[in-house]
C-alpha cells in the first residue's frame, strides 16, 4: 500500500466538477506552438476532442481561454494566460512538499500497521531527480520495498548520512574538470572505506529559457545582460555547487547576474518561474525543460549516485534497488530522455571514477 498526492483543480459551480489536466496540457502547448493542431498532437488527442474540451471548460468557467483565427493559428487569451501562470506557480510552490509530505504519510501508514521496519524499507535523502523518483514510483507499483524519499540538496543529503539519518543519500557531482574543483564539498561527509557509490544516471545541464529565446542566449556568458532575469538554486544543492563552478571556470562574478540570489529548491521549481514568465533563465536538467516547453541549452555533464554504508551492500533491500536499475522496466522510462544516459546504472563504482 502506498499514497501519492497530486495537484487538483476544481470547479464549484451548480456541481463540482475536477478539471481535467489535459486542459492546462493544451493550453501550454498552444502557448509554446502558436496552434491547436500542433497543441492536440503533441498531447496526443484529436483535434475535435481538444477543442471539446477547451470549450467545455471556458463556458464553465466564463472565461475565454484560446484565440483561433484563420491563417494566424492559435494564441491564449489573458484568461488562457492567467491560467497557466498559476498552474505553473502552484505546481513550483507544492510539487516538491507533496513529494515529502507523501512520504511521511506513508511511513505513518506503515507504522501503523506494523509492516514499516528495517527489514522491508529504507529511507533515502536524495537531491531531486528523475532517475531517483522513477526508482521511487517502480518499487511503490512493485510494493517490494518501502522507499522513503525525502528531496533534499546533495550535501546536506550526504549530512544525513553521515549522521545516520537515512540509510541511503543520492547526489551528483560533475563530471570532467570541474569534479576536482567541488570534490571537497563532497568528501567531508564520504570516504571509500565507509562508503559504497552505486551509480544511478549520467545527466546533463544546462540553461532552460522562453523556447523563443528572445536574449538570444548561446552561451553562459550572456547571463550577464542586465535586462536577463535569473533564477538560481538554493546553497549547498549539488546544481549550485555546479552552477558556481561554472561562474568561477569562465571567470563570470556573482553580481554580474541579475537575479543570482533570488533561490528556488527543485529543478522543477526553477522550469515553472521561466514558464510563468517571472523569470528568463535557470540552470537545471533537459527533461524537466522539456516538460514546460521551455529551451535547453547544455552545458555540462554530471555523475549522479547513491552513497552507500558498506555494511549495507550485501543487504537484500540494496539488491532489490540494484536489480531494479538493471532492469528494462527503469531503463525504458529513461532511455530516450534528452540529456541522461543509464549505460551504467545499477553498477558499483570506484571512488576514482566520480572523484577525479
Amino acid at each position: 500500500m502506498a499514497v501519492i498526492l497530486n495537484i487538483e483543480w476544481k470547479h464549484v459551480g451548480e456541481i463540482e466538477q475536477t478539471i481535467d489536466p489535459l486542459l492546462f496540457k493544451l493550453i501550454a502547448g498552444i502557448d509554446t506552438f502558436g496552434s491547436l493542431q500542433k497543441a492536440v498532437n503533441a498531447a496526443g488527442v484529436s483535434y475535435r476532442f481538444g477543442w471539446g474540451l477547451i470549450s467545455k471548460w471556458e463556458k464553465a468557467l466564463e472565461i475565454q481561454l484560446v484565440t483561433l483565427e484563420r491563417g494566424r493559428g492559435a494564441y491564449l487569451s489573458p484568461g488562457g494566460r492567467l491560467l497557466l501562470q498559476k498552474a505553473a506557480e502552484i505546481e513550483m510552490k507544492l510539487t516538491p512538499n507533496l513529494a515529502n509530505l507523501s512520504s511521511d504519510i506513508n511511513r505513518q501508514i506503515q507504522n501503523f500497521i506494523s509492516v514499516y521496519d528495517d527489514k522491508n524499507s529504507l529511507k533515502i535523502y536524495a537531491s531531486h531527480g528523475i532517475a531517483v523518483s522513477t526508482l521511487r514510483d517502480i518499487l511503490t507499483q512493485n510494493n517490494e520495498l518501502h522507499l522513503d524519499l525525502h528531496f533534499h540538496g546533495s550535501i546536506e543529503s550526504l549530512k544525513a548520512l553521515k549522521y545516520g539519518d537515512c540509510h541511503i543519500a543520492g547526489f551528483h557531482i560533475p563530471d570532467g574538470d570541474l569534479a576536482n574543483a567541488v570534490k571537497d564539498a563532497y568528501l567531508e561527509w564520504l570516504t571509500p572505506e565507509s562508503h559504497e557509490l552505486m551509480y544511478l544516471v549520467r545527466r546533463n545541464q544546462g540553461l532552460m529559457y522562453d523556447l523563443s529565446n528572445p536574449f538570444n542566449i548561446e552561451s553562459i556568458h550572456d547571463l550577464k545582460l542586465s535586462t536577463l532575469r535569473f533564477v538560481n538554486r538554493q546553497q549547498s544543492s549539488g546544481t549550485r555547487i555546479l552552477f558556481d563552478a561554472l561562474l568561477h571556470r569562465e571567470g563570470i562574478a556573482h553580481d554580474a547576474i541579475n537575479g543570482y540570489q533570488h533561490e528556488e529548491f527543485t529543478h522543477i521549481a526553477i522550469a515553472a518561474m521561466i514558464a510563468s514568465k517571472a523569470a528568463d533563465v535557470g540552470f537545471g536538467i533537459a527533461p524537466v525543460a522539456k516538460s514546460f516547453n521551455l529551451g535547453y541549452l547544455p552545458l555540462v555533464w554530471e555523475h549522479y549516485c547513491l552513497a552507500i554504508p558498506v555494511e549495507l551492500k550485501t543487504d537484500d533491500r540494496i539488491r532489490q534497488i540494484q536489480q531494479i536499475l538493471l532492469d528494462r522496466v527503469f531503463r525504458d522510462q529513461l532511455k530516450n530522455m534528452e540529456g541522461y544516459d543509464i549505460t551504467n546504472a545499477g553498477e558499483f563504482v570506484e571512488f576514482g571514477s566520480v572523484f577525479k
